[in-house]
């Protein structure tokens, strides 16, 4: 399934795709993770 370009909420599609948590999630996290530590730090 394609997400659907007119609704942006992840925690939509990660409540109601299964496949969604199996890794994209993961991946948003990470990357969520990376520009905290590397971006945004003083």
């Amino acid at each position: 399934p394609l997400l659907d370009k007119s609704d942006h909420d992840l925690g939509f599609y990660h409540a109601t795709e299964p496949w969604f948590d199996s890794g994209t999630h993961e991946r948003l996290e990470r990357v969520a993770k990376f520009i905290k530590e590397n971006i945004l730090k003083d």
